[in-house]
């Protein structure tokens, strides 16, 4: 029963910064909801590695939200433009009425190998087409699965509105203490307007 309410409380307190996040600045919002989501990921981690042991959860509670907001506050910071929305309209053959399309390029993770409980900088390269000043809704979303393909980083979307261009995207995401060693999947995914891409690479826990 203990370890029942502490989940309900991780639940209540991760919904309630997605909530307070509405009458927040957009890059407050942005921050606070990531705070939020990470804290029920964090939540449920804890409870599915632990039995449901309380000290687990919360703890998977209070570091999710830590890392939700850590990555939103990163992106925010750290995105840059890597090609002109003229040369990536050019690249992808968009044409003037077409709608916005998005195309992964890959995937940059630092460091790799890395070891259990650190963090790793997964950066996101990909290219949105569109009119040259439109500012186009991306949601950008990375999960990490264990060589079983079960998934022990959930994917925190992050939205943002890019002009049309090429984007490299970075976050900062901490790995499980308990992750045993072995080849790692990365699964990223962007959505602009109605197109969406994904990419994958692998990341070494030794």
């Amino acid at each position: 029963m203990r370890s029942t309410s502490i989940v309900t409380s991780a639940l209540l307190v991760g919904c309630s910064l997605v909530i307070s996040s509405c009458s927040m600045t957009t890059d407050g919002q942005e921050q606070l909801a990531g705070a939020g989501v990470g804290a029920l990921s964090g939540a449920a981690i804890g409870a599915a590695a632990s039995g449901g042991n309380p000290r687990a959860v919360a703890a998977g509670a209070t570091g999710g939200a830590v890392a939700g907001w850590g990555a939103v506050k990163l992106a925010q910071l750290s995105a840059k433009r890597t090609q002109t929305a003229e040369a990536e309209n050019n690249l992808e053959g968009w044409k003037p009425g077409a709608p916005a399309r998005v195309k992964m390029r890959g995937i940059r993770v630092q460091p790799d190998p890395v070891n259990p409980g650190s963090q790793a900088t997964i950066a996101v390269n990909y290219g949105v087409t569109g009119p040259r000043d439109a500012a186009i809704p991306v949601r950008e979303t990375i999960e990490i699965r264990d060589p079983r393909n079960k998934v022990i980083v959930p994917g925190q979307p992050i939205e943002q509105s890019r002009t049309p261009g090429g984007w490299e995207s970075p976050r900062t995401l901490p790995l499980p203490s308990n992750a045993r060693a072995g080849t790692y999947q990365i699964v990223a995914r962007v959505d602009a307007g109605t197109s969406h891409d994904e990419s994958e690479t692998t990341l070494t826990i030794q």
